[in-house]
């Protein structure tokens, strides 16, 4: 609503400007579209100031400018029609006032060098979107990635609470926390977003296979009696490298996962 009243308003002052220069015909024949603009009268700007409420004295002079470009801008639409109307010979009061307007605007702006209008042409959605950090974990994958690293964790914890309490390793539950992890793992897979994540779920599932490799080892040796110094001393558990590797690898892994971001692989998941 704004713009079109500020329309109106600059027509309106254009038209008492020109007023005294033109006939009473409200389409007329004319020469050429600069010839038949009306002279700016000394007043000119005093008017157009009170009749378009473009700009008053307490304005800058950028300020003033850059109104009056917002002016004619709203009226950009209709240029197509008055280049027309000027070839075809014929121009509406309306129209030619907008040329006036736009002649004393270009007047205006040019003899006040020292200041300068800018203006800004936006980028697209595409270009102004800042480039993506490749180390950074989608929202989803960090989350998953947490919940299947706290499943490792807790399944490393049971088994050694179990050995160093004495408590018999029980095949049933240590299958069923993998089979857990894997369900995890499957739903982190499902959140992967790009190659950061990708490459976490690649971390995640080798210290899965590890793990499993490690339990699978001590169900065997329980199996044969051949875990007695294991729970006999918790020494054995301490200085068992591979058990080792996988706690500290895991350790890593949430930490990882909880800063959002992919970093070098630690030397223990290898």
């Amino acid at each position: 609503m704004k713009p079109r009243l500020m329309i109106a308003l600059l027509i309106t002052g254009v038209l008492v400007i020109s007023a005294g220069a033109q006939d009473s015909s409200d389409i007329h024949p004319i020469t050429s579209g600069m010839e038949s603009l009306p002279k700016q009268p000394s007043t000119s700007k005093a008017v157009m100031q009170a009749q378009l409420g473009v700009a008053g004295p307490q304005d800058t002079p950028q300020q003033y400018l850059e109104q009056m470009q917002a002016a004619l801008q709203a009226m950009s639409g209709d240029l197509g029609q008055i280049a027309q109307a000027t070839h075809d010979g014929k121009i509406s009061r309306a129209q030619e006032a907008y040329l006036a307007f736009e002649q004393y605007y270009v007047g205006l702006s040019s003899s006040n060098p020292d200041e300068t209008i800018v203006v800004d042409v936006w980028s697209t959605p595409a270009e102004m979107k800042p480039e993506a950090d490749p180390t950074k974990f989608s929202q989803g994958f960090a989350v998953a990635g947490l919940n299947a690293a706290n499943r490792l964790q807790f399944t490393q914890r049971r088994i050694a609470n179990s050995i160093k309490m004495g408590f018999p390793l029980g095949e049933f539950w240590i299958q069923t926390d993998f089979d857990s992890i894997d369900d995890s793992l499957r739903l982190a897979a499902l959140s992967v977003a790009n190659e950061a994540d990708r490459r976490a779920l690649q971390q995640l599932q080798t210290q899965t296979r590890r793990l499993r490799l490690w339990g699978d080892w001590l169900i065997d040796q329980n199996r044969h009696m051949a875990l007695a110094n294991y729970y006999i001393s918790p020494s054995p558990l301490d200085n068992d490298e591979q058990f080792q590797n996988t706690v500290t690898c895991t350790k890593f892994l949430l930490s990882m996962l909880a800063s959002g971001r992919l970093e070098d692989e630690d030397r223990s998941c290898w």
